[in-house]
């Protein structure tokens, strides 16, 4: 499916990681973004409690020293979604992503009938040059 560009609508993430203790990064290998995958950027994670649900990371961007912009592709309707949370996983080989996204209630507007293009900005302990980043639900 193609996707065309959007613009980027709102401010970057900084609350949005959840660290994990003592656990070995796991999962799959993750590219690179493209300069054909062009997000929406999210707003403010919501806690979804239940409803969170985990989605594949599609791609992701350096941005900085310790900072990475991950891609992934936002679930159609006719439910809305928001980003629930990013559970990172840290190690000095690897860097493990577990993206969740859940229901919204009270939607600010019409929910998109197909799957969007979004990013969330995820902040590490450390450089991530020279570490591999890992989609934590593919297989490992």
């Amino acid at each position: 499916m193609a996707h065309r560009p959007l613009r980027r609508l709102l401010p970057p993430l900084a609350s949005l990681v959840v660290l994990a203790a003592c656990v070995t990064p796991q999962g799959s290998p993750v590219p690179l973004c493209g300069d054909d995958f062009e997000a929406v950027l999210q707003g403010d994670p919501r806690a979804m409690t239940n409803q969170a649900q985990s989605i594949p990371v599609e791609c992701y961007r350096i941005i900085g020293n310790a900072r990475i912009e991950v891609g992934f592709f936002m679930p159609a309707g006719p439910q809305c979604f928001e980003v629930d949370s990013v559970e990172v996983v840290e190690s000095s080989g690897a860097v493990s992503l577990e993206l969740r996204v859940g229901g919204v209630s009270d939607p600010l507007g019409a929910c998109p009938e197909e799957e969007l293009p979004w990013s969330v900005l995820v902040e590490l302990n450390g450089p991530i040059e020279g570490r591999q980043v890992l989609d934590a639900i593919g297989p490992g």
